[in-house]
């Protein structure tokens, strides 16, 4: 059967009558075709769902709340961590203050000098803290389960609990530490000992390094300001940011309890085949004193 028979198949009137109503005068029921409608609503259901597709597809901002990852840029621009399965990391456009001076009002705590505000503002975003990652996230992160230290069961923490800390706060802890050194009276710092140096070289490679990761592609811009006769540069620049006081929030509530008494009891188990040392970080352990040691070790 060709498709045009079939179609005028499909269409025809129905072989089914309905009864209206019986004359009187002549005697037998009136009837009339009942078209067969089946045909029509099959079509028009399958032109909504090609209408409504079309649409959907066509306007994609309407299907980002229900389709899209909220941290799947983050992850395109990211190596694997499983806060992306955690949390929701926000972004948001920061004007950096750019100036010499801080010329804000408040005073931005990051800019003040030595002093118990400004100590407290950094100690915060700079704290390390532990928390747990499973075996599955470890090896997210390419690194074998079976060389990644496992929180004690007595800790309550379960079997599969890997010891993880932020990678943001160790890079600030870092950036403090070089601010302390810039103030070493203040802060009563000892001479600048072997330990102390490779310290300090370990952290401004450790950010630079992260800088150069990033890459960041802003441009900084030149002005001419009173009493000064060259260009000067403008470091006020918008930045595309993510939000770290989210990661530092999260961070802060998923954090081990307690932890300088269980880190203080926290030994190596009898059955684990350490890591070797590498061999310049060995030797130069062997040339610290007891004293300089007890510090690298806390």
């Amino acid at each position: 059967m060709s498709v045009l028979s079939r179609l005028r198949t499909a269409f025809a009137p129905s072989e089914i009558y309905l009864e209206v109503e019986k004359s009187e005068e002549e005697g037998y029921p009136l009837t009339r075709p009942q078209r067969n409608l089946r045909p029509f609503l099959i079509v028009s259901v399958i032109l909504n769902i090609l209408l409504s597709l079309g649409f959907l597809f066509t306007n994609r901002t309407f299907l980002l709340p229900f389709t899209q990852d909220p941290n799947e840029l983050l992850r395109k621009t990211s190596s694997y961590s499983p806060l992306f399965d955690k949390i929701t990391i926000p972004t948001n456009e920061h004007m950096v203050n750019g100036s010499f001076m801080d010329e804000f009002d408040p005073p931005n705590p990051y800019r003040l000098l030595p002093g118990p505000e400004a100590d407290e503002a950094w100690d915060r975003i700079s704290e390390s803290g532990w928390f747990f990652i499973s075996s599955d996230e470890v090896e997210g992160l390419g690194k074998d389960p079976k060389k990644v230290v496992k929180a004690p069961v007595e800790w309550g923490y379960g079997e599969d609990a890997h010891l993880a800390a932020l990678d943001l706060n160790h890079q600030i802890h870092c950036l403090n530490m070089l601010r302390k050194a810039s103030f070493p009276d203040h802060y009563e710092l000892p001479r600048v000992s072997n330990y102390q140096a490779q310290h300090k070289m370990h952290c401004v490679d450790m950010l630079r390094d992260r800088i150069m990761c990033t890459g960041d592609a802003e441009l900084v811009t030149y002005q001419w300001m009173e009493t000064q006769t060259a260009p000067y540069p403008d470091f006020s620049i918008q930045k595309k940011c993510r939000d770290s006081e989210t990661l530092i929030k999260w961070r802060q509530d998923n954090a081990l309890r307690d932890l300088l008494p269980k880190a203080v009891m926290f030994t190596k188990p009898d059955d684990i085949v350490p890591e070797p040392m590498p061999p310049k970080l060995k030797a130069w352990l062997d040339t610290l004193d007891e004293g300089e040691l007890e510090a690298h070790i806390n």
